[in-house]
């Protein structure tokens, strides 16, 4: 088997957010296929303690402490050069040298590379490497901008936008294939056309569906709780969505998710709404709930949060963003809602009956099970690795 460096700016484990999701499946299937070496950049010592657990999954592990304070140094270095801050962050001239050792001890062949933040560690390499674009940032910075309140952050992502979005579009020559989570990641950034580009979805895990769709009054999100969109959502849910709903049916708001920031505790008893903070089985939670609702108005690619919840039959209701970017119809697998009196009905219209919950779930069941499962990674990196 041919020698693969996987290079992240996050330990893949635990995978309690989005972007450790994907690294972590990738790194097992990967493992499958090749001997793999994972390189990760860590914040935190007491990630050292997750080593163990890797080394289930691949052959050798590296991981390469750096400081907030030695983080923020780099960061600011993005006021007087052209590169994102995003990418100046993890910019460690250290780090690149250890890189080239490892390549050089491993003979490594083929390098994975998460996020372009990690694009200059290994761009003049002279050996096979993929960048794992996952989304397109710069789009999910530009659907932020009008949710975000305070003007100089305002002022500050409208900066970065435009720097990440030129950044994005040019790393790509300087790899032998970039990788994005969906088709409307691609086309935002006008890549469709280059031969370069493949789009390698998010897989989930696929479980029994659900087989008892009764009501039990409950509306389910799930999500890291230090997230923007995260908590733009949250935000939405509780205070125009449920007290709307309220007036209709006696419901509860479940939000599932590691480390809820305060704003998110202080919404617990409000409208009905109960904050639960991180939860071992997400799985059985998204089972025993009636519709997932996900008002995802500024994220980019695919939510794992929604497939999650396909993935088991839940009934979803969220955005025409995510919509597109899972290829699923409004009506046909989920409910895609636009303002708020859409969500509002759209749930309403749900509790109201088990027959439609059971048929929207079902269908999103059989979609994810088509498209996003663990299978149907495992056929694209045969085929393009």
């Amino acid at each position: 088997m041919k020698n693969l460096l996987v290079l992240t700016s996050r330990i893949p484990y635990p995978p309690d957010r989005g972007d450790k999701v994907r690294t972590f499946f990738f790194l097992k299937e990967l493992g499958k296929l090749y001997n793999v070496t994972l390189l990760s950049l860590i914040e935190d010592p007491g990630e050292l303690k997750f080593k163990d657990e890797l080394l289930n999954y691949c052959d050798d592990v590296y991981l390469f402490h750096k400081s907030k304070k030695q983080h923020l140094i780099q960061f600011a270095k993005g006021f007087f050069n052209r590169i994102p801050f995003q990418v100046n962050y993890y910019n460690f001239p250290s780090l690149k040298k250890r890189i080239r050792d490892v390549v050089e001890e491993k003979d490594i062949e083929i390098i994975y590379t998460h996020l372009i933040r990690m694009a200059p560690m290994v761009q003049d390499l002279n050996i096979r490497k993929i960048i794992d674009y996952t989304d397109a940032i710069s789009m999910e910075y530009e659907r932020s901008l009008p949710h975000r309140k305070d003007l100089i952050t305002k002022l500050f992502f409208g900066w970065e936008m435009k720097r990440t979005r030129k950044y994005e579009k040019q790393i790509i020559n300087q790899f032998d294939q970039g990788w994005f989570i969906s088709d409307e990641d691609i086309i935002n950034l006008g890549l469709q056309d280059n031969h370069k580009v493949l789009r390698v979805p998010n897989p989930v895990e696929i479980y029994e569906p659900k087989s008892d769709y009764s009501s039990t009054g409950k509306i389910i999100f799930v999500g890291n709780m230090s997230i923007a969109h995260n908590i733009a959502a949250v935000e939405f849910v509780v205070n125009k969505l449920m007290p709307k709903i309220l007036l209709k049916m006696d419901l509860e708001f479940h939000v599932l998710g590691a480390h809820p920031v305060e704003s998110v505790k202080a919404l617990h008893g409000k409208s009905n709404t109960i904050i639960h903070g991180f939860v071992e089985d997400i799985y059985s939670e998204l089972r025993n709930a009636d519709v997932f609702l996900a008002p995802m108005f500024f994220s980019a690619g695919v939510q794992n949060k929604v497939l999650e919840a396909m993935a088991v039959g839940l009934p979803v209701v969220t955005t025409e963003n995510v919509a597109k970017s899972i290829m699923a119809e409004s009506g046909e697998q989920l409910i895609a809602a636009k303002e708020t009196n859409d969500f509002v009905d759209s749930v309403l219209k749900l509790m109201g009956s088990e027959d439609t919950r059971r048929a929207l779930g079902e269908a999103g069941y059989e979609h994810v099970k088509a498209h996003f499962s663990i299978q149907c990674l495992q056929e694209i990196l045969k085929e393009n690795l």
